[in-house]
């Protein structure tokens, strides 16, 4: 992946960059080792994971985390499977809101503070 395409590559080696806006991760219901913390890096380059691993797994309001700018997890740390439709609507409302906020101010990313 680059900073705005996803690169694929055929079985004859070309590489192809697919532009994207969004990337969507959709890795099923390992709670306590989701796949995809494996694949997402902090800027200093430091995975999910080993930050997990380090300060134990949790998200501001299970949905965001300091350090990893624009990731909204639904379903995130500490907040159940996501059996109640209230839950995953009141995340989807604060995945939009942090986007609404980002565009009214012409910010270039949603950033969550460090904690104290």
């Amino acid at each position: 992946m680059t900073e705005s395409a996803v690169v694929t590559e055929d079985p004859v080696g070309r590489r192809t960059e697919h532009g994207v806006d969004t990337i969507i991760f959709g890795t099923g219901f390992r709670v306590s080792d989701p796949p995809v913390a494996e694949r997402v890096f902090w800027a200093d380059g430091c995975s999910l994971t080993s930050v997990w691993a380090q300060e134990g797994m949790a998200a501001f309001h299970g949905v965001t985390l300091a350090g990893f700018p624009d990731l909204f997890l639904l379903v995130g740390p500490n907040t159940g499977l996501g059996h109640t439709s209230i839950a995953y609507l009141i995340e989807v409302a604060y995945l939009l809101d942090g986007l609404e906020t980002r565009a009214e101010h012409g910010l270039s990313s949603v950033l969550m503070p460090v904690a104290a």
